[in-house]
């Protein structure tokens, strides 16, 4: 699968691209991508930018000189996605990771739960705080 089929880079950097696609692109894209040889994904990260959740599937590409960033966006208030898990294995502990942190729920993994925090730990400590509209007088 060629960069033109997944989608416009809305940014290149020096062996990276970045692309944004939709949520429910994800799946298919990385079906194919897996297809056309890509064995691995290095990383999931993700953002809370204040409006939405910013996840980035991060994939090295053409024999891993390159890396592939994926960007899909979620909703703030109901996080959720679906696992690649099957797709990519490897995608476990991010997956996993991106839950605790984010509060990100990842439809079909096999075991998400908390991986990294203590359990006195801030629930998803990544999770920007509401922000109440207070008017002043």
């Amino acid at each position: 699968m060629s960069l033109p089929e997944i989608g416009k880079p809305y940014k290149k950097q020096k062996g990276a691209v970045f692309v944004e696609i939709a949520e429910s692109e994800l799946p298919d894209i990385l079906e194919k991508l897996k297809q056309s040889g890509v064995t691995r994904i290095a990383d999931i990260s993700g953002y809370d930018n204040g409006n939405e959740i910013e996840l980035m599937y991060r994939l090295p590409y053409q024999d891993e000189a390159k890396l592939l960033n994926l960007k899909v966006r979620i909703s703030r208030k109901n996080p959720e996605i679906k696992s690649i898990v099957k797709i990519f294995p490897s995608a476990y502990l991010y997956e996993r990771e991106t839950f605790e942190l984010l509060g990100v729920k990842f439809h079909g993994h096999p075991h998400l739960e908390r991986l990294l925090l203590a359990g006195t730990s801030p629930k998803n400590p990544l999770k920007k705080k509401e922000v109440k509209n207070v008017k002043g007088g």
